[in-house]
């Protein structure tokens, strides 16, 4: 192959688009799944931690007690129980 036939195929490859490889309506639907993905993230979030802080300051339990109570969130739940002891310092 010609050293100039393979930069233009080289050049090629770095022109094309998403939007050149797959249709437009694919990738509003992968778009919108998206969106709701995320909102569904941010909205259980947006719940365990209303539930930490109500669990913290309205019913003092403790970071242990919270933890056994839901054991599959326990990284988050120690994430939000050490940024409302931070922000409960200020």
């Amino acid at each position: 192959m010609n050293p100039d036939d393979l930069s233009i195929q080289i050049e090629r490859l770095h022109t094309v688009t998403t939007y050149d490889v797959v249709p437009k309506e694919e990738i509003a639907e992968f778009e919108e799944l998206m969106r709701k993905t995320i909102a569904d993230i941010v909205s259980e979030a947006s719940s365990v931690v209303f539930w930490v802080y109500v669990q913290k300051y309205v019913k003092h339990k403790t970071l242990n007690e919270m933890l056994q109570e839901l054991p599959d969130v326990g990284q988050f739940i120690l994430a939000m129980d050490t940024w409302f002891e931070k922000l409960m310092e200020k």
